[in-house]
Protein backbone atom coordinates (compact mmCIF):
# COMPACT_ATOMS: atom_id res chain seq x y z
CA UNK A 1 0.00 0.00 0.00
CA UNK A 2 0.96 3.48 -0.84
CA UNK A 3 2.16 5.31 2.91
CA UNK A 4 -0.89 7.75 2.63
CA UNK A 5 -2.93 4.34 2.58
CA UNK A 6 -0.90 2.36 5.46
CA UNK A 7 -1.24 5.94 7.41
CA UNK A 8 -5.13 6.01 7.16
CA UNK A 9 -5.19 2.20 7.93
CA UNK A 10 -3.43 2.64 10.57
CA UNK A 11 -5.60 5.17 12.44
CA UNK A 12 -8.48 3.83 11.29
CA UNK A 13 -7.40 0.74 13.07
CA UNK A 14 -6.56 2.67 16.51
CA UNK A 15 -9.08 4.33 16.31
CA UNK A 16 -12.10 1.07 16.07
CA UNK A 17 -9.89 -0.18 19.24
CA UNK A 18 -10.20 2.29 20.90
CA UNK A 19 -13.86 3.05 20.28
CA UNK A 20 -15.01 -0.57 20.52
CA UNK A 21 -12.62 -1.00 23.90
CA UNK A 22 -14.79 2.03 25.50
CA UNK A 23 -17.87 0.35 24.16
CA UNK A 24 -16.74 -2.36 26.07
CA UNK A 25 -15.85 -1.21 29.17
CA UNK A 26 -12.11 -2.34 28.46
CA UNK A 27 -9.63 0.32 30.34
CA UNK A 28 -6.90 -1.43 29.33
CA UNK A 29 -6.80 -2.96 25.74
CA UNK A 30 -4.56 -5.63 24.52
CA UNK A 31 -2.68 -4.97 21.54
CA UNK A 32 -4.17 -6.36 18.75
CA UNK A 33 -2.34 -7.32 15.40
CA UNK A 34 -4.57 -6.66 12.17
CA UNK A 35 -3.03 -9.08 9.16
CA UNK A 36 -4.12 -7.65 5.49
CA UNK A 37 -3.83 -9.68 2.85
CA UNK A 38 -3.52 -7.83 -1.18
CA UNK A 39 -6.83 -10.33 -1.79
CA UNK A 40 -8.69 -13.65 -1.34
CA UNK A 41 -6.52 -15.63 -3.58
CA UNK A 42 -3.58 -14.54 -1.43
CA UNK A 43 -5.46 -15.11 1.95
CA UNK A 44 -6.54 -18.47 0.64
CA UNK A 45 -2.68 -19.39 -0.03
CA UNK A 46 -1.24 -17.84 3.05
CA UNK A 47 -4.30 -19.28 5.78
CA UNK A 48 -6.57 -20.96 4.01
CA UNK A 49 -9.76 -18.67 4.35
CA UNK A 50 -9.77 -16.97 1.12
CA UNK A 51 -13.27 -15.60 1.39
CA UNK A 52 -13.71 -14.60 5.20
CA UNK A 53 -12.57 -11.75 7.82
CA UNK A 54 -11.61 -13.81 10.93
CA UNK A 55 -10.11 -13.32 14.58
CA UNK A 56 -8.13 -15.43 16.10
CA UNK A 57 -9.52 -14.08 19.74
CA UNK A 58 -6.45 -16.20 22.19
CA UNK A 59 -4.09 -14.72 19.75
CA UNK A 60 -5.51 -11.02 19.44
CA UNK A 61 -5.45 -11.02 16.09
CA UNK A 62 -7.70 -10.42 13.42
CA UNK A 63 -6.95 -11.16 9.42
CA UNK A 64 -8.99 -8.79 6.52
CA UNK A 65 -8.63 -8.72 3.04
CA UNK A 66 -7.84 -5.43 1.65
CA UNK A 67 -10.63 -3.45 0.36
CA UNK A 68 -11.25 0.29 0.02
CA UNK A 69 -11.25 2.29 3.06
CA UNK A 70 -12.94 2.45 5.67
CA UNK A 71 -12.62 -1.87 5.80
CA UNK A 72 -16.09 -3.40 5.69
CA UNK A 73 -15.61 -5.56 9.16
CA UNK A 74 -12.47 -3.86 10.51
CA UNK A 75 -14.56 -2.82 13.45
CA UNK A 76 -16.52 -6.25 13.95
CA UNK A 77 -13.30 -8.55 13.79
CA UNK A 78 -11.66 -6.00 16.66
CA UNK A 79 -14.56 -6.71 18.89
CA UNK A 80 -14.10 -10.02 18.75
CA UNK A 81 -10.16 -9.88 19.62
CA UNK A 82 -11.05 -7.06 22.15
CA UNK A 83 -13.59 -9.15 23.66
CA UNK A 84 -11.41 -11.92 24.44
CA UNK A 85 -9.61 -9.89 27.84
CA UNK A 86 -13.10 -11.06 29.38
CA UNK A 87 -13.57 -14.01 28.10
CA UNK A 88 -12.11 -17.71 29.42
CA UNK A 89 -10.92 -20.74 28.44
CA UNK A 90 -8.68 -22.32 25.69
CA UNK A 91 -10.41 -19.43 22.84
CA UNK A 92 -11.12 -16.74 24.56
CA UNK A 93 -14.53 -16.63 23.76
CA UNK A 94 -17.83 -17.69 25.28
CA UNK A 95 -17.86 -21.77 25.11
CA UNK A 96 -19.56 -24.36 27.21
CA UNK A 97 -16.56 -27.05 28.56
CA UNK A 98 -13.89 -24.26 27.37
CA UNK A 99 -14.48 -25.11 23.16
CA UNK A 100 -17.75 -25.45 22.51
CA UNK A 101 -17.80 -22.20 21.28
CA UNK A 102 -21.80 -20.01 21.55
CA UNK A 103 -21.37 -18.65 18.20
CA UNK A 104 -24.65 -16.46 19.00
CA UNK A 105 -22.83 -14.53 21.87
CA UNK A 106 -19.56 -13.92 20.06
CA UNK A 107 -21.08 -13.20 16.73
CA UNK A 108 -23.84 -11.69 18.39
CA UNK A 109 -21.77 -8.96 20.72
CA UNK A 110 -19.81 -7.98 17.74
CA UNK A 111 -23.00 -7.05 15.66
CA UNK A 112 -24.26 -5.00 19.04
CA UNK A 113 -20.88 -3.03 19.04
CA UNK A 114 -20.66 -2.33 15.28
CA UNK A 115 -21.94 0.77 14.01
CA UNK A 116 -25.62 1.05 11.68
CA UNK A 117 -25.16 0.49 8.34
CA UNK A 118 -27.93 2.35 5.92
CA UNK A 119 -30.64 3.25 7.21
CA UNK A 120 -31.98 0.81 9.46
CA UNK A 121 -30.78 -0.05 13.21
CA UNK A 122 -29.99 -3.88 14.13
CA UNK A 123 -33.05 -3.44 15.92
CA UNK A 124 -35.36 -2.34 13.28
CA UNK A 125 -34.24 -4.99 10.78
CA UNK A 126 -35.05 -7.41 13.81
CA UNK A 127 -38.20 -6.23 14.29
CA UNK A 128 -39.02 -6.24 10.49
CA UNK A 129 -38.55 -9.82 10.98
CA UNK A 130 -40.55 -10.24 13.72
CA UNK A 131 -43.27 -8.64 12.02
CA UNK A 132 -42.89 -11.27 8.43
CA UNK A 133 -42.76 -14.11 10.46
CA UNK A 134 -38.77 -14.51 9.52
CA UNK A 135 -37.13 -14.15 12.91
CA UNK A 136 -35.44 -17.04 14.45
CA UNK A 137 -35.93 -17.31 17.96
CA UNK A 138 -33.50 -15.70 20.26
CA UNK A 139 -33.13 -18.73 22.72
CA UNK A 140 -32.36 -21.02 19.90
CA UNK A 141 -29.72 -18.31 18.64
CA UNK A 142 -27.47 -18.36 21.75
CA UNK A 143 -27.88 -22.42 22.16
CA UNK A 144 -24.94 -24.48 21.17
CA UNK A 145 -25.77 -25.39 17.61
CA UNK A 146 -28.69 -22.89 16.82
CA UNK A 147 -27.13 -19.99 15.75
CA UNK A 148 -25.28 -22.07 13.10
CA UNK A 149 -28.26 -23.67 11.86
CA UNK A 150 -30.22 -20.21 11.23
CA UNK A 151 -29.79 -17.92 8.03
CA UNK A 152 -27.16 -16.29 8.72
CA UNK A 153 -28.07 -12.47 8.28
CA UNK A 154 -31.04 -13.60 10.15
CA UNK A 155 -29.08 -15.29 12.98
CA UNK A 156 -26.46 -12.10 12.96
CA UNK A 157 -28.74 -9.61 13.16
CA UNK A 158 -31.29 -10.90 15.67
CA UNK A 159 -28.15 -12.47 18.29
CA UNK A 160 -26.71 -9.05 17.13
CA UNK A 161 -29.79 -6.94 18.47
CA UNK A 162 -30.84 -9.12 21.66
CA UNK A 163 -27.23 -8.11 22.90
CA UNK A 164 -27.61 -4.83 22.35
CA UNK A 165 -30.67 -4.75 24.18
CA UNK A 166 -28.96 -6.35 27.01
Amino acid sequence: KPPDQVERLARDCEFEADDVAAALGIEHPPRVTVFLYRDAAEKRRLVGAGSTDYTKPWLHEVHLTDAPAPLPSLRHELTHALAASFARGPLRVPARFGVLVRAGLVEGLAVAVDLPRGDWTVHQWTRAMRDLGLMPAVAGLLGPAGFLSAPKARAYTVAGSFLAFL
